[in-house]
């Protein structure tokens, strides 16, 4: 969106790059700390948008010493999401069917995210179909020998108590500096968990006229 949305309109004294081009100009540095192995059978999931994106982490995943990947997938747009790939349902659609037909295939392990909004829908798919989704970083924090983050949206998954959920959710707000009213809070979450500020909803955010 930097690249393409600003580009015309104003001049800026940045460039956008992601950090997987970053990761990759050090390639041969990386690969001499992955010193553990992560025998894993994985399929990539990737987007059509921004394509060097994940051709840069299959590379990188390449350099993981016990790791096979078994297949890549393509979805449309540059990630999932109702401000990516939503966007065109039907193809949206397509896509997403190749890429759960590969998931729940024996020879696949693990199915591997790039991007948030993409490994938020795969997670819920996986819950529902049986299979574990891990975002790349984690593969390449498994192979440096050290322990990533807990996924602490997975925690979450299916769950319909939002009251009990913001409560369990007390101490991560707190680290993350968020103070909102715990029942209004529990009232508009289903809304914010479905990202329906991009569907028509969550209009009690947005500033009165």
């Amino acid at each position: 969106h930097l690249g393409e949305t600003i580009k015309g309109y104003r001049e800026v004294q940045f460039e956008f790059g992601h950090i997987t081009r970053f990761l990759m100009e050090r390639k041969a540095d990386l690969k001499k700390l992955f010193a553990h192995a992560v025998r894993k059978r994985v399929l990539v999931h990737t987007h059509q948008g921004m394509p060097e994106v994940g051709k840069d982490v299959v590379e990188l995943l390449k350099a993981v010493p016990g790791l096979e990947i078994v297949h890549e997938v393509e979805e449309p747009a540059y990630m999932c999401g109702a401000s990516g790939s939503e966007r065109a349902p039907e193809l949206k659609a397509q896509g997403r069917a190749r890429t759960l037909e590969l998931a729940k295939t024996a020879e696949v392990d693990v199915v591997v995210s790039l991007y948030h909004a993409c490994h938020r829908q795969l997670k819920a798919a996986g819950l529902q179909h049986e299979f574990e989704v891990v975002n790349f970083t984690e593969i390449l924090v498994r192979a440096l020998g050290e322990e990533p983050y807990e996924d602490t949206f997975e925690r979450f998954l299916g769950r319909n108590d939002w009251r009990q959920v913001v409560k369990e959710s007390e101490a991560l707000m707190a680290a993350n500096g968020i103070d909102m009213d715990p029942e209004r809070l529990a009232e508009v979450l289903p809304e914010i968990v479905a990202a329906t500020e991009w569907k028509g909803g969550l209009c009690s955010f947005a500033p009165s006229a």
